[in-house]
């Protein structure tokens, strides 16, 4: 057995268990191609990740902000909980259309390990979330995403840092076009808001 890479290893965009499938296979792939001779974890560990997923983009303040605005099911919001760095987490979840799907499973992942919830809009599918974690955590509800990211940013900086958290569990229609407007939109009042208090 050799050992081509530690998933410890892995920078920030890719620890998110979206990418350990794809990681494995790639190894796999690299490994039966070229052998174990090459630089197979360096060039892994140099690629960027992917927009709107997993995204880490900006860190001020001690605040990290990871925009996984493509999260669209319950189960990607549910990975990429298990995969924030330790420390105050604000989770911002619907503003968006529902799939019809089952919020148990991330309710629970969200009382276990998110410290605030932020809700916009009053869309079906955030209102499934609250009605499945709303009685486990503490939760505010706001009208826009521009409202949510002000919201958890007072907050995180109120505790000395921490997570905020983009990962919606929903599609980006009808709210918005897409989800990668709404992914630019958070990354956009992100900025905003470190800007406004500079």
């Amino acid at each position: 057995e050799t050992l081509l890479l530690r998933l410890e290893d892995l920078p920030p965009s890719l620890q998110v268990g979206h990418f350990h499938r794809n990681i494995a296979a790639a190894l796999a792939l690299c490994s039966l191609q070229c052998g174990v001779s090459g630089d197979i974890p360096g060039a892994i560990g140099s690629f960027p990740g992917i927009h709107h997923r997993f995204e880490f983009f900006l860190e001020r303040r001690g605040i990290c902000c990871v925009n996984d605005s493509a999260a669209t099911t319950p189960d990607s919001v549910c990975l990429a909980l298990g995969s924030v760095p330790p420390g105050p987490l604000v989770l911002i979840a619907g503003g968006g259309g529902s799939k019809g799907l089952d919020y148990s499973r991330m309710a629970q992942a969200v009382a276990d390990s998110v410290d605030l919830l932020v809700v916009p809009g009053n869309d079906e599918t955030s209102g499934k979330i609250l009605e499945q974690a709303g009685d486990r955590v503490r939760w505010e509800r706001v009208k826009t995403l521009e409202e949510a990211v002000h919201t958890g940013l007072v907050y995180l900086e109120g505790r000395g840092g921490g997570t905020l958290l983009l990962s919606p569990g929903c599609s980006g229609a009808p709210v918005f076009p897409d989800l990668f407007v709404r992914g630019n939109r958070f990354k956009q009042a992100v900025r905003d808001y470190f800007r406004a208090d500079e």
